[in-house]
């Protein structure tokens, strides 16, 4: 659908709504099941009883995703946090995209989430641009560059 790149939570459940979506209605879906992501505070679902904080990845990439949540929670990449939480975006996606889909079969969806951050984007890319993913996350404004 154009997006680019993704957690992998995102890549399973796209591949579900291609399973069981006509392909004319399939961007529609995935596209909100996107911009939710973007917007999330995660994990919603927590495996275990660990405490740490959620946060919002504005971004659908993996290593902002992730990164975001590491520097947040000042805790390493191969944490017992960091399994736990990428575990609990799992489940939140699977949850996420089966209330998309009974909505998509039962004739209420209606998309509710936009993914932010791109209007000003094309302008530099003009109609090359790949992806739909919030830019100013990762690229901030025209020639800033964020350290993730």
């Amino acid at each position: 659908m154009g997006w680019g790149t993704t957690c992998g939570a995102l890549i399973s459940a796209i591949g579900f709504i291609g399973l069981f979506v006509p392909k004319e209605d399939q961007g529609a879906i995935i596209n909100e099941l996107m911009a939710w992501y973007q917007q999330a505070s995660f994990p919603m679902y927590k495996p275990s009883d660990m405490d740490f904080e959620q946060t919002v990845a504005n971004s659908t990439l993996c290593h902002v995703s992730v990164t975001t949540f590491l520097k947040k929670n000042n805790v390493a990449v191969n944490s017992d946090e960091k399994t736990e939480r990428c575990a609990g975006v799992s489940a939140d996606v699977a949850r996420k995209t089966a209330e998309l889909l009974n909505a998509y079969f039962d004739n209420q969806f209606t998309a509710a989430h936009k993914s932010e951050g791109t209007d000003t984007c094309t302008t530099c890319h003009s109609d090359d641009i790949q992806g739909k993913d919030n830019c100013i996350t990762c690229h901030g404004e025209v020639g800033e560059i964020h350290d993730f």
